[in-house]
This record gives C-alpha cells, structure tokens and sequence, in this order.
C-alpha cells in the first residue's frame, strides 16, 4: 500500500541504506506523485514514485517491504 511519507522522516531501504523525506513532487511527463529523498550516507538526492516506497520487494531471499518507516 501507499506509505505516509512526511518531510523529514526518516526511511530505511530494504538493502540497509537510510534516508531522510525531503518532499514530495510531481512528475512533469507523467503526473505520477513522487518522493525526493536524501541518503544519510553519502548525501546523494533521489526521487522515486511514491506508490514504490509502500511496495513488497521478492528478491534475493528477502521478502518485505521495500522502504521501512524509522520515525514515527
């Protein structure tokens, strides 16, 4: 399902990078609600549809939610 995402939450990868929620946009191609977020590693910005963050990930032996939620 869809996660509530809120600027400044804080989100771990399913392969163990944390990230903090800078905001939310809109892309201009698609109209797809997306999600910037920054990693707390190495400082590197990305944006990846929202509906993605709440999504089940199969792989590699490991069954769960791509992006786990740190803060409440």
């Amino acid at each position: 399902g869809t996660m509530e995402l809120s600027r400044g939450d804080e989100v771990r990868h399913f392969k163990g990078g944390l990230y903090r929620i800078d905001g939310h946009a809109t892309c201009s191609e698609t109209q797809r609600s997306m999600v910037v977020y920054t990693s707390l590693q190495d400082g590197r910005t990305w944006v990846r549809p929202l509906k993605e963050f709440g999504e089940r990930v199969t792989r590699d032996g490991y069954d769960g939610p791509r992006f786990v939620k740190m803060s409440q």
